[in-house]
């Protein structure tokens, strides 16, 4: 496996042609992952398949959650070329949102739960560890100076996916997941209904955002938008936020 894998993950690296990639032998298959991409729902169903726990034909329900490491820092280049590559992608303001609603309105994760300075805790005792959508945009660089973890959440696709997309296989949106699962049934020879796992938190609208905010949130994800152009672009999301705000 030496040519498959480049070290285990636990180790840093600062290059950011380094992605992280959950990999299941049994079926050859290597899956980047990246948070609030259907990520619990696809590293769960990983899991699953690379454990073999049973003969059913069909993942029904939430598997049991797998304890051994799967998880690896690997280059694109150096991923085994009969191993399946595919990556999960998602529009990323409404990326940015999902992550926003579930780690910072539900889970309360990124702020209320980190040990902060007495600095921090005075700048989130000023801003609130329960912004107004708006408002946490406003002062976004501000948001993300005091929480590492909420930085991580919300940093971008593409530093998830090594800065590039030609070395997958496959991409696949968070929108039209069903297509995954039929491409692993193909490759498995199993019926998979892929399970929706960490779904928690009220739903933010794109109608909720000012205008300030969607532009802010465009510029903060360029990147991200050059890099999946062939799936979302900064129009397609303003027409849909304009038709929302026009209802």
């Amino acid at each position: 496996m030496g040519v498959l894998r480049s070290c285990n993950f636990l180790e840093k690296f600062g290059n950011q042609t380094m992605l992280r990639a959950i990999l299941c032998d049994r079926f050859k298959i290597a899956y980047n992952f990246i948070l609030k991409c259907a990520c619990s729902t696809v590293k769960t169903t990983m899991g699953w398949l690379e454990n073999g726990q049973d003969d059913r034909s069909k993942i029904i329900s939430m598997p049991k959650r797998q304890s051994h490491k799967m998880y690896w820092w690997v280059k694109i280049e150096n991923l085994a070329v009969n191993y399946f590559k595919f990556v999960v992608v998602r529009e990323p303001i409404k990326w940015f949102l999902s992550a926003v609603s579930n780690q910072v309105f539900f889970s309360i994760n990124s702020f209320e739960s980190q040990k902060l300075t007495s600095y921090k805790y005075l700048s989130i005792a000023k801003l609130g560890v329960n912004p107004e959508i708006n408002w946490l945009i406003e002062n976004l660089e501000s948001y993300l100076e005091m929480s590492q973890f909420f930085k991580h959440h919300i940093k971008a696709q593409h530093i998830f996916m090594g800065n590039q997309i030609k070395g997958f296989d496959r991409v696949f949106q968070v929108e039209r997941l069903g297509e995954l699962g039929e491409k692993l049934s193909e490759i498995t020879g199993m019926e998979i209904n892929l399970p929706r796992l960490n779904t928690g938190g009220r739903k933010i609208s794109l109608a909720e955002l000012s205008e300030k905010s969607m532009k802010k949130l465009i510029d903060f994800y360029t990147r991200d938008y050059e890099l999946l152009k062939d799936y979302y672009s900064p129009d397609k999301i303003w027409d849909e936020y304009q038709a929302l705000k026009n209802k």
